[in-house]
């Protein structure tokens, strides 16, 4: 292992570290969850303590079953990825000991949750809005092309013209 120092680490040290593969932060890379801290003199990528936290609540997040492009597809940015990753393993807690925390710090948690929920509820019905303003656009567009393209066959050619097939 390359350890720079007790919180820098390399991405071979690193990927160890959270078990995830090479093509996995790639992709993570790519979608613009995660990015090096900074480079080496040799141009090797390090990542700092905190990308590995973040790493780690990015494969929570995906152990519950929610993929990283759902969220960002309803627009969810890394730190509310995170502080849902954290509620979820709250009440993964919870269900399993109901008295592993206070009455209030449950009831306050549950609250953020049901917060959450209909704050995801409420995209979605944005979401599904949009997408019928689009499927009734697009539909409208597509009658109005097939409209151009049937009356384009059937009109004469003229000089000076070349018929498009």
């Amino acid at each position: 292992m390359y350890k720079i120092g007790k919180t820098i680490f390399v991405r071979d040290e690193l990927l160890g570290e959270v078990g995830i593969t090479a093509k996995a932060l790639k992709e993570w890379g790519r979608l613009q969850l995660l990015k090096p801290d900074g480079f080496t003199k040799g141009q090797i990528p390090f990542y700092s303590k905190d990308t590995l936290e973040r790493i780690k609540h990015i494969k929570g997040v995906l152990e519950l079953g929610y993929g990283i492009k759902d969220l960002q597809l309803f627009g969810y940015t890394l730190e509310e990825i995170k502080e849902i990753s954290d509620l979820f393993r709250y009440f993964l807690t919870i269900k399993n000991d109901l008295k592993a925390y206070s009455k209030e710090e449950n009831t306050k948690t549950l609250n953020k949750m049901l917060k959450h929920i209909q704050a995801l509820f409420e995209r979605m019905r944005l979401m599904r809005e949009g997408m019928e303003r689009w499927e009734d656009l697009l539909k409208s567009k597509k009658k109005e092309i097939l409209d151009f393209k049937n009356q384009n066959q059937k009109r004469s050619e003229s000089k000076g013209t070349v018929k498009n097939e």
